[in-house]
């Protein structure tokens, strides 16, 4: 008898949703060099484990990310790796209220959705240094 599939045609089998690999602003200054010496977008993604999109990404973001870097390199980069962090947890935190709502078939609507987004954000920042904090706003959808 074969496995009964779960929603999404997902059988129990199948593996966790991989995390996300964010790159530091000097590995995107090294992509920049790379494809600027002629190393193609394919050849560049393996050497760093991302797909050639994602490549295409930085290239396309060029001019952004040297800004980044020409402004404050270690601040830039702490500020985004921290921001990346908090908006992360709260995502995956959002997520987790949502599916228990479901289950326990309680109604959530827009506003409150928003409501518990802008909550759980702040409540990740707790701890971490005021300066670095930027403005969160949830959007409605």
């Amino acid at each position: 008898m074969a496995p009964k599939k779960q929603l999404g045609g997902q059988n129990n089998s199948s593996k966790a949703k991989r995390e996300r690999k964010l790159l530091s602003l000097a590995v995107k200054v090294e992509i920049l060099a790379l494809l600027k010496s002629g190393v193609s977008h394919s050849e560049v993604g393996s050497k760093v484990g991302k797909n050639e999109s994602s490549i295409h990404t930085i290239k396309q973001k060029e001019a952004e990310i040297r800004g980044s870097v020409s402004v404050a390199p270690t601040k830039a980069k702490m500020v985004s790796l921290v921001r990346n962090k908090v908006l992360a947890k709260t995502e995956k935190a959002l997520s987790v209220w949502l599916e228990d709502m479901s289950q326990k078939h309680l109604p959530v609507d827009g506003q409150i959705i928003h409501e518990k987004a802008l909550s759980l954000y702040e409540h990740y920042w707790d701890g971490i240094v005021e300066s670095e904090r930027k403005e969160f706003k949830a959007s409605k959808g």
